[in-house]
């Protein structure tokens, strides 16, 4: 048996509160023992039920405390991003997307995400270039993403004139 198995079927079932308390001390913000041994996969596991909770601010530092003991974890990575998003720091949730797309470049999801992160900052020539590198493989993504296209290029227009 794992030992994370107990905080995965607790997080199944919806009981997150209870997973939280399992794994993490409010006490002294700091994972307890046993799930200590992989702090990685602890402070993600944190992050994401603090995120799902809307405690986006203490999501954040969990998951960047996750990306601290493995800076190769895409999906702490990603959940990074989507935290700092939400805290409305476009321009944190970018560099952890430019870390990310170094492990992946031709990821989708990161690609896009980044694009947003970059529109959010009134870069909207370089969220045009991130769009742009979207495969047609996902035709609801691509779809969207030309929406987005399209509304940075009315941002820009005004600006040239």
């Amino acid at each position: 048996m794992d030992l994370f198995d107990k905080i995965h079927e607790l997080l199944r079932h919806g009981m997150r509160n209870e997973a939280l308390t399992r794994i993490y001390s409010t006490e002294d913000d700091s994972l307890k023992p046993p799930y200590d041994i992989d702090p990685n996969h602890a402070w993600y596991i944190v992050g994401d039920i603090l995120f799902k909770a809307s405690n986006f601010e203490k999501s954040a530092l969990a998951f960047e405390r996750s990306c601290s003991y493995r800076s190769d974890d895409m999906e702490s990575l990603m959940a990074l991003a989507n935290a700092l998003t939400e805290c409305e720091k476009p321009d944190l949730a970018e560099q952890a997307l430019l870390k990310a797309l170094t492990l992946d470049p031709t990821n989708d999801s990161l690609l896009y995400n980044l694009g947003n992160a970059l529109f959010d900052q009134d870069k909207y020539v370089s969220a045009i270039e991130s769009y742009s590198k979207i495969s047609d493989s996902d035709v609801e993504l691509k779809e969207i993403t030309l929406k987005n296209i399209e509304l940075a290029k009315e941002k820009i227009k005004p600006a040239s004139l």
